[in-house]
């Protein structure tokens, strides 16, 4: 599962024309959406609905509160 590698691979099969650079993961969860994002390259962005503070080593590349903010970078 995420955030290992063996994940994006698999999910990297099923896409005939990807390119990392193009793509977003968005996720609530720090240990497995960024730091899977993180460890493959891939911008993130994480979605802290409680605004609570990052101290892990995980960093998103965004951040946003509410889905809604999305539009303001997609």
């Amino acid at each position: 599962m995420k955030p290992r590698r063996k994940f994006f691979e698999k999910f990297f099969e099923k896409i005939d024309d990807y390119r990392i650079e193009n793509m977003l993961i968005i996720g609530d969860e720090l240990e497995k959406d960024v730091a899977g994002a993180n460890q493959n390259g891939i911008d993130s962005c994480w979605l802290n609905m409680s605004k609570v503070k990052n101290y892990t080593a995980f960093k998103p590349t965004y951040e946003i509160s509410d889905l809604i903010e999305l539009k303001n970078f997609l």
